[in-house]
C-alpha cells in the first residue's frame, strides 16, 4: 500500500495537480484546506471529495461551521499580538462561511473529529498511527494535542518541538502525522535514542527513510501552500499566497522490498515529495 499525506492547502487548489493520484492507494489531508476565497475553497473540496480523500480539519476549516472555533480563532490571534491580522482573518472566515454553501460546509462537518486513528498495513507488521492538524486532544493532528486550563488551549503545535513534546505524552500509537507548521520534518525515538531532522535538512532528493518496529515517529508532510514555516508567516504579516510557491507532501510505502537480506520480507518507508505551484487547468477554471 502507498499512503499519501497532504496538509495546509490554504486556497491553493493548483497544488493538488502535483499529487500522483494514480500511484497512491489512500490519501489523507491534515487540515486547513480553506483560507478566504469561496471559489478556491469549493474547488479544493470538490477535488478532495472526488478523489476520496479523508480529512482532519484545521482551525480555518472548523471556523466555517463552529461558532466556538470561529471566535477561538479570533481570540487566539489577538493573544498572539496580531489584532489587525486577527480582525482580517475573522472577517475572511465569516465571509467564507456565509457564502461557500451548505453542501461544502456539510462535507467539512463530516470530518468533525479532531483526531483520526489509522493503521498502515505492511507485509510483516502494521503501524498504529494518529493524524491531526490543530487539535486539543491526542492525535492524526493538525495543531495541538494537550488541553490547558478551563478547557482552553494551553499549547499548540507551532514548531516541531511542540509536536514532539505532545507526542511523548501518549503511548498508545507508533506514529503521529500532523500539519499546521508548514515545514517538512520528522522525529523518531527508540530506547532512549532519538533523531530529529528539521525542515532545513529535508530537501528534494532526500532518500526514503525506513519505518521500523519498536520506534515511535512524528512526521509533518509540510504544506501545499508553501514551506516557509508558520512562525515565519505569522511574523511577516503576509498571507500564505505571498510566500514561497514550493509545496511538499508525504508518501508512506508499506510494501517496499529492502536492499539487504534482513529486509527481504519487506519494509515500510516514507519520503517527502516537492513541487512548485503553477498555473493550471484548476486555476483556469476559477477565471471562468
Amino acid at each position: 500500500m502507498r499512503y499519501g499525506f497532504i496538509s495546509d492547502l490554504h486556497d491553493h487548489p493548483e497544488a493538488l495537480e502535483g499529487i500522483p493520484w494514480d500511484k497512491i492507494d489512500e490519501v489523507y489531508c491534515l487540515g486547513d484546506l480553506v483560507e478566504k476565497d469561496v471559489n478556491k475553497a469549493r474547488l479544493i473540496i470538490d477535488t478532495l471529495d472526488t478523489k476520496g480523500v479523508k480529512c482532519v480539519l484545521g482551525q480555518h476549516d472548523r471556523a466555517l461551521f463552529s461558532e466556538r472555533d470561529l471566535w477561538d480563532y479570533y481570540d487566539r490571534m489577538k493573544m498572539e499580538s496580531q489584532p489587525k491580522r486577527s480582525m482580517v482573518n475573522f472577517q475572511s472566515a465569516n465571509h467564507l462561511r456565509e457564502n461557500i454553501g451548505k453542501r461544502y460546509i456539510d462535507w467539512l462537518r463530516q470530518w468533525e473529529e479532531r483526531i483520526m486513528d489509522i493503521s498502515l498495513e505492511g507485509k510483516d507488521f502494521a503501524i498504529k498511527a494518529k493524524i491531526v492538524h490543530d487539535c486539543l486532544t491526542p492525535l492524526t493532528v493538525h495543531e495541538s494535542i494537550q488541553i490547558g486550563f478551563e478547557g482552553k488551549q494551553k499549547s499548540r503545535i507551532i514548531t516541531p518541538y511542540h509536536a514532539i513534546k505532545n507526542f511523548l505524552a501518549d503511548r498508545d500509537y507508533d506514529l503521529l502525522i500532523h500539519g499546521h507548521i508548514h515545514q517538512p520534518s520528522f522525529y523518531y525515538k527508540r530506547q532512549g535514542r532519538s533523531r530529529y531532522i528539521t525542515h532545513n535538512d529535508v530537501t528534494e532528493g532526500t532518500k526514503p527513510i525506513k519505518i521500523l518496529p519498536g520506534r515511535r515517529y512524528i512526521i509533518c508532510p509540510g504544506s501545499m501552500s508553501g514551506d516557509s514555516g508558520i512562525k515565519e508567516i505569522l511574523n511577516s504579516g503576509n498571507d500564505f499566497d505571498d510566500h514561497v510557491n514550493q509545496y511538499s507532501f508525504l508518501i508512506i510505502d508499506t510494501s517496499r522490498r529492502g536492499r539487504y537480506l534482513s529486509d527481504t520480507n519487506g519494509t515500510m518507508k516514507f519520503e517527502f515529495r516537492f513541487g512548485l505551484r503553477k498555473e493550471s487547468y484548476l486555476t483556469e477554471r476559477l477565471r471562468k
